[in-house]
């Protein structure tokens, strides 16, 4: 299912990611596989990161307009595992707000 704000133009899928703020976060009791449970308020906010999808036939890549964030095999492999299931092959380019 596609957010409301995707736009799909041939190879090439287009999105906002829209920012949001936590207004409470209470840390709940702690589950078995080390996560805790947690209660929160948040609020979306106008900013957002635009993020471009493309297909491509190199694999799963990321990468992002600011150099200072890492979008290497360590950062992205968690992306790369949650994502194995596609069937073609994807280049993905974060445009941070």
């Amino acid at each position: 299912m596609l957010a409301e704000n995707t736009v799909l133009t041939g190879r090439r899928a287009i999105t906002r990611s829209y920012a949001k703020i936590n207004l409470t976060l209470d840390v709940l009791s702690k589950r078995e596989n080390g996560y805790h449970d947690i209660k929160m308020i948040m609020q979306t906010v106008s900013l957002f990161d635009l993020i471009l999808v493309d297909k491509t036939h190199r694999g799963i890549s990321i990468s992002t307009n600011l150099p200072y964030l890492p979008c290497n095999e360590k950062k992205t492999s968690p992306i790369k595992r949650q994502t194995h299931f596609l069937k073609r092959q994807v280049f993905a380019a974060v445009q941070k707000s």
